[in-house]
C-alpha cells in the first residue's frame, strides 16, 4: 500500500522539490562545510564531497551534484571546499577545513588535484580509506595529492609515489590509475562517451545515453581489476556531432573496482576521468555520476533510469581554466538551495565579518604538541621570500630569539638571522630584512630551529614595507624534533603583520605595523549586470551622439592606431556627433586573453573606466592558426565574449552595442620568402564565417572584411600589405573606405581632403597609446612600480 506522501507525489509531480524546500530551506550555515540535508524520502546515508582542483571547477561541479543527490535522491550531503587564508574558495587550495565529517560518512566524492593537506586534515581522509569507505573519484583526483616533503606522514599519497607499500599513490591504489596525460585538447576537442555494448545492462548505465562532455580526453592505462563501462572518443569540435579524431581511438573513461582497507574490508570505487563544471550540463553524464554514487554505496537495486536529475537552483558553470575560479566567494554563498552556482562575490551573505579567520588547527587544547622547528614557505615558481621579524610565543616568552635560522638561499645580503634579531624596522634600509635569491626561486623557505620542543601559543610575522603582496600565499608549519609536521596553515595572504593564534583553532589577525587591526577593503570585483536571456542589439548598428567606441582585437586593430585612417574616415562623416575612439587592442590579444604587465587594470574595469558605449571587436587572425577544425570553438568563444561584454555594462547605464569584424584576407605578394596565402586564406575564410555565425547567435552587427579584402588584393597590382598579413599605408586607407561603407551605408573617400583630420587623430592616438600602453608598464604599474630608493 502506498503511503499518503507517495500518493500526494503521484498527483503533484513537483511536490518533492516543494517539500524539500519546506523541510530544509537550504543548508546549515557554516564557513565550511555547506550541508544539504536529505529530502524525503531519506536514504539514511551521508555523503561528503571534497572539492579543490585548480582547473576544472570542482567547486562548481560538486555542490551542484550534492544538491541533486540531497533534494531528488534523499542523501545528506556535506560539501567541503579548498579555502585560502581569507576563508574564500580557492581553486586547488591545500586547506580543506571540515574533513572530520568523513568520520561517519557513508560515501566520499572527491575532486582534487595536487594537494598537500595539513596533517590534521589528511588524517581524516586516511582514516576513511583505512576503513574501506566507498569512493567516487572525478577527473584530476587520479593525481589528487602531491606532497613534496618525503618526511610527511602522508607522503605515500603522492601521485608519483614509488614505494612498494603504496605504489602510484592515491590515484593508483584507490581509483585504479595515477596521472598519465591528456588525450585531447581542452576547449578544442570535446569528448563523446560511448557505452561498451556488453556492459549496457550494468546498473550504473541505467537510463544513460547521449553522453557528451566539454573536457578534452585523459589517457587511461587499463588494469586487470577494472570493470570498464564506457569508452571516450575525442572529437574534432566542441559539438556532440563532431567528427571523431581518427588519430585517437577510444579510451577507457569510466570504470569500477575495489580496494582493500587496513581493516581487511573491500571498498567500492567508481572512477570517471571527466567531471568538469561544463561536463555535468550533459544529462547523460550527470546521470552516469549519480548512478555511480548509488553503486559505490551498494544501492544498485535503487538505481532508476528515469530518476530525477534536474539541477537544483541556477547552474551556469564557469568555462574551466587553470585558476579560473570566481574570486572572492565564501562557502556560505551556497547555503541556500536556490543560490546560483557559481555564486556572486558581491552578494551579501549574513555572516560575522572580522579581521579574524578560522583556518585549521588542533582539535582541542589537549591535542597541542611541542614544536622544535617553524618553517615559512611560499609555494610556487620564481618567488622571493623576505621577512622583517618572526616571533614565536610560548608561555608568554618569545622563544624564537634563542633559535638558529636558515633559509633556502640568500639574496641582497638578507641573511636568515635577520628574521629573529628583534629589529622590526619594516624598511629595507633598516637592516633587519631577510631575502632569498633576488632572481626568484621555487618554493623559497625560511626556518628556525628552537633547539628543543615548545608548546607554541602564537606566531607573528612582520612583513617588509611596500612588499606585502610578495608574501601572498605563504604557509606556516610547525615540526617536532623528528621533523614530523604537527601543524600547517592554509595559504595566507601577505599583510604588514600577520598573527597566528594556535591555542585552539587557528585564528589569524591581520594588522598594521602600529598593531592596529588592518582596515577592511572594499570588494573591487566588478558588479556584473544581468543580461536578459535572448537579448540582442538593435540592428543595423548606428552611431549615437556622444558614443565612446572601444576597439578590441589583435594585430589588425593594434596597427590601426598608428595609421588612423579608419577613425579619420568615420569622424569625417560624423561631424557634430562627438564620437570618441579608444583603441585598447594588443597584437597578442584573444577574446578571452589580454596579456599585460602585472598590475595592469583588467579589461572589464578598463572598459568601465572609458565608459564604452560601443565595442568594435577585430579578432580571428591569431585564432586562425588553430586551423579550420577549431573555427567552431572560435565562434563559441565570441558568443561568450559578447555575453561578458554586456554583463560589464561599461557605461553604467546600458548594454554596449557590439560590432564583430572578420579578419582580413592574406595577400599573395609573389615573394618566394613569404607564403602564397592559399592555406592562410582557407583558415581565415573559416574564421570569418565563424565570426558571422557568432554575430547571428549573439545578436550583434557583423562586418565582413575577409571577402572585400580578398577581392581587393586580387585586383590590386601593387602591394597593399607589408608581408601578406599586415596592411601598409595604402591598404589601411582602402580598408577604411570598406569599413565606412559597411557601417554608414555610403561611400566615403579617404583622400587628401581628410589629412588635417588624420593628423589630429594621429596625435590623439599617440597620446592615448603612450598612456594606455606605456613604454615600460612594469615600472609604472607592475612589480617595480612601488620601489623606493634609499640612501
Amino acid at each position: 500500500m502506498l503511503s499518503p506522501l507517495v500518493n500526494l507525489i503521484s498527483y503533484f509531480p513537483r511536490l518533492p522539490l516543494i517539500l524539500a524546500t519546506m523541510l530544509f530551506s537550504g543548508a546549515v550555515v557554516s564557513a565550511n562545510p555547506v550541508i544539504y540535508k536529505a529530502g524525503n524520502p531519506s536514504q539514511g546515508k551521508k555523503l561528503v564531497f571534497v572539492a579543490s582542483d585548480h582547473e576544472y571547477r570542482a567547486e562548481e561541479t560538486l555542490p551542484a551534484l550534492a544538491r541533486i543527490l540531497a533534494v531528488h535522491h534523499g542523501f545528506d550531503c556535506t560539501v567541503l571546499f579548498g579555502l585560502n587564508g581569507n576563508g574564500e574558495i580557492e581553486a586547488g587550495a591545500s586547506n580543506i577545513p571540515g574533513l572530520e565529517a568523513l568520520k561517519d560518512a557513508d560515501g566520499m566524492i572527491i575532486f582534487t588535484r595536487f594537494l598537500a593537506l595539513p596533517v590534521d586534515q589528511m588524517k581524516h581522509i586516511d582514516d576513511y580509506l583505512n576503513r574501506a569507505g566507498p569512493v567516487v573519484g572525478l577527473r584530476t583526483s587520479t593525481h589528487g595529492f602531491n606532497y613534496k616533503d618525503k618526511n610527511d606522514p602522508y607522503y605515500k599519497y603522492h601521485f608519483r609515489y614509488e614505494g612498494k607499500d603504496y605504489n602510484g599513490g592515491f590515484g593508483h591504489q584507490i581509483l585504479g590509475q595515477s596521472w598519465v596525460g591528456h588525450y585531447g585538447k581542452n576547449h578544442q576537442q570535446s569528448t563523446r562517451i560511448d557505452i561498451i555494448p556488453e556492459k549496457k545492462n550494468h546498473p550504473i548505465l541505467r537510463g544513460v545515453s547521449k553522453v557528451h562532455v566539454h573536457a578534452g580526453g585523459y589517457n587511461a592505462e587499463a588494469q586487470k581489476d577494472w570493470d570498464i563501462l564506457t569508452m571516450a572518443q575525442p572529437l574534432m569540435t566542441m559539438k556532440p556531432d563532431g567528427a571523431a579524431d581518427k588519430t585517437k581511438p577510444p579510451m577507457a573513461s569510466e570504470w569500477t573496482r575495489h580496494y582493500k582497507g587496513k581493516n581487511g574490508k573491500k571498498g567500492r570505487v567508481f572512477t570517471s576521468l571527466y567531471g568538469a563544471s561544463e561536463d555535468i550540463l550533459n544529462a547523460g553524464y550527470r546521470r552516469l555520476i549519480i548512478n555511480g554514487v548509488y553503486w559505490s554505496l551498494g544501492l544498485e537495486k535503487h538505481i532508476k533510469g528515469d530518476s530525477k536529475i534536474d539541477f537544483v537552483g541556477s547552474y551556469k558553470p564557469t568555462t574551466f581554466k587553470n585558476r579560473g575560479e570566481v574570486k572572492g566567494l565564501k562557502p556560505s554563498v551556497y547555503v541556500k538551495l536556490d543560490s546560483p552556482i557559481p555564486g556572486d562575490p558581491s552578494a551579501k551573505v549574513v555572516e560575522k565579518k572580522a579581521n579574524k579567520q578560522n583556518i585549521v588547527g588542533f582539535a582541542s587544547p589537549s591535542d597541542r604538541k611541542g614544536a622544535r622547528f617553524l618553517r615559512i614557505e611560499i609555494p610556487g615558481d620564481n618567488k622571493i621570500l623576505t621577512l622583517n621579524e618572526v616571533e614565536i610565543i610560548s608561555g608568554g616568552k618569545n622563544v624564537a630569539r634563542e633559535g638558529k635560522a636558515t633559509q633556502s638561499s640568500v639574496g641582497s645580503g638578507g641573511v636568515p638571522e635577520r628574521g629573529i634579531d628583534g629589529n622590526k624596522n619594516p624598511d629595507w634600509g633598516g637592516g633587519g630584512q631577510t631575502h632569498t635569491d633576488g632572481f626568484g626561486s621555487t618554493n623559497p623557505w625560511w626556518e628556525v630551529d628552537l633547539g628543543k620542543e615548545f608548546i607554541v601559543d602564537t606566531v607573528e610575522v612582520w612583513n617588509r614595507k611596500d612588499f606585502e603582496k610578495r608574501l601572498d600565499g605563504f604557509t606556516v608549519q610547525l615540526l617536532d624534533s623528528n621533523r614530523k609536521q604537527i601543524y600547517k596553515s592554509g595559504k595566507t595572504r601577505g599583510a604588514q603583520r600577520v598573527k597566528f593564534s594556535l591555542k585552539f583553532r587557528t585564528v589569524i589577525d591581520y594588522k598594521l605595523y602600529s598593531g592596529k587591526a588592518e582596515p577592511e577593503t572594499a570588494n573591487t570585483a566588478p558588479v556584473l549586470a544581468t543580461v536578459p536571456e535572448g537579448y540582442k542589439d538593435k540592428l543595423p548598428f548606428a552611431f549615437q551622439k556622444g558614443d565612446t567606441v572601444a576597439i578590441l582585437g589583435n594585430g589588425l586593430a593594434d596597427r590601426m592606431q598608428h595609421d588612423a585612417w579608419m577613425e579619420t574616415v568615420l569622424q569625417s562623416a560624423l561631424k557634430g556627433q562627438n564620437i570618441s575612439f579608444r583603441n585598447m587592442s594588443l597584437s597578442g590579444d584573444r577574446p578571452n586573453k589580454y596579456p599585460r604587465s602585472k598590475g595592469f587594470i583588467p579589461m572589464d574595469k578598463y572598459l568601465q573606466h572609458v565608459k564604452a558605449d560601443v565595442i568594435f571587436a577585430m579578432f580571428g587572425f591569431n585564432e586562425s592558426f588553430d586551423g579550420p577544425n577549431n573555427a567552431e570553438n572560435h565562434k563559441n568563444l565570441l558568443v561568450d565574449f559578447v555575453g561578458k561584454l554586456r554583463s560589464y555594462q561599461p557605461n553604467g547605464k546600458s548594454f554596449p552595442r557590439i560590432v564583430l569584424f572578420s579578419p582580413i584576407a592574406f595577400q599573395n605578394l609573389k615573394d618566394r620568402n613569404l607564403p602564397n596565402g592559399r592555406a592562410h586564406n582557407r583558415n581565415l575564410a573559416a574564421y570569418a564565417k565563424a565570426t558571422e555565425n557568432a554575430a547571428k547567435e549573439a545578436g550583434v552587427q557583423f562586418i565582413d572584411l575577409f571577402n572585400p579584402t580578398l577581392k581587393l588584393f586580387e585586383q590590386s597590382k601593387d602591394p597593399l600589405t607589408i608581408n601578406g598579413a599586415h596592411l601598409n599605408a595604402e591598404g589601411n586607407r582602402l580598408l577604411a573606405e570598406i569599413i565606412a561603407k559597411a557601417l554608414l551605408g555610403k561611400d566615403i573617400k579617404a583622400n587628401g581632403g581628410l589629412l588635417k583630420i588624420k593628423e589630429a587623430i594621429h596625435k590623439k592616438n599617440w597620446t592615448w597609446h603612450n598612456r594606455y600602453r606605456a613604454t615600460d608598464g612594469n615600472d609604472i604599474w607592475g612589480g617595480r612600480s612601488k620601489l623606493r630608493f634609499v640612501n
